[in-house]
């Protein structure tokens, strides 16, 4: 009952919401109200886990995101291989990776995910982390409208002679945290720490975990 009374809340919230705000809610919901799980038992393992006890780990995330989709009307699947578990999902017909295991393991990080929503919906599927176990059964990924950093014009080619046109994104951002994904990252991250104190930064780190093959950076503001 507990757990059903959780999820018709989210129910409630999308009610009349777009494909892809439903999706970014569903995202935020997990990751403001979970922890990753960093004892394995079986339970940490389930759905249940999450919504009760908000602690899982990535089998738990996947299970909790497709209960919360399949409920929201959004079309979904688990995917799954020899390391990892998380979501493939339709948005406008066209077909992302959604891995809610990235929300809580950034999200102690800095508490980032109260200022921006990445919603996993840019993973590259050509990396190890994503190589689906059985993937003739399952859509291919197509999607490129919703990835994150495109959608929000946050996809960026770092430059010395661009550097104040990087000033003014930064000095625009209202929050203290501000992820960018650059085309050259290596360089992006050494010109970036070169220049901090120009830039207002206290510091420059890539993204790690299952999120590192975005060639994603997250500064932090003073």
């Amino acid at each position: 009952r507990k757990v059903r009374r959780k999820i018709g809340k989210i129910v409630n919230q999308v009610s009349r919401k777009s494909e892809f705000e439903k999706e970014r809610i569903i995202y935020e919901y997990l990751a403001t109200n979970n922890n990753y799980g960093h004892t394995l038992n079986s339970s940490d393992q389930s759905a249940y886990t999450i919504f009760t006890l908000s602690n899982t780990v990535c089998a738990g995330y996947g299970k909790a995101a497709q209960i919360l989709m399949s409920n929201c009307g959004i079309h979904s699947f688990i995917n799954i291989n020899d390391n990892h578990m998380w979501n493939t999902v339709e948005l406008d017909g066209e077909y992302y990776f959604f891995d809610a295991t990235c929300t809580s393991v950034l999200y102690e990080l800095d508490d980032m995910y109260k200022n921006v929503s990445y919603m996993g919906l840019n993973q590259n599927k050509n990396t190890s982390s994503y190589k689906i176990l059985y993937p003739n059964i399952l859509p291919d990924i197509s999607g490129e409208k919703y990835n994150y950093y495109d959608y929000y014009g946050l996809t960026l080619t770092y430059s010395d002679r661009k550097i104040d046109e990087l000033k003014k994104i930064i000095d625009d951002c209202k929050y203290e945290n501000l992820e960018l994904k650059f085309t050259n990252p290596d360089e992006a991250k050494m010109g970036i720490e070169k220049n901090l104190n120009r830039l207002g930064l206290k510091y420059v780190t890539t993204i790690g975990g299952y999120c590192s093959g975005n060639h994603v950076l997250y500064l932090k503001k003073k």
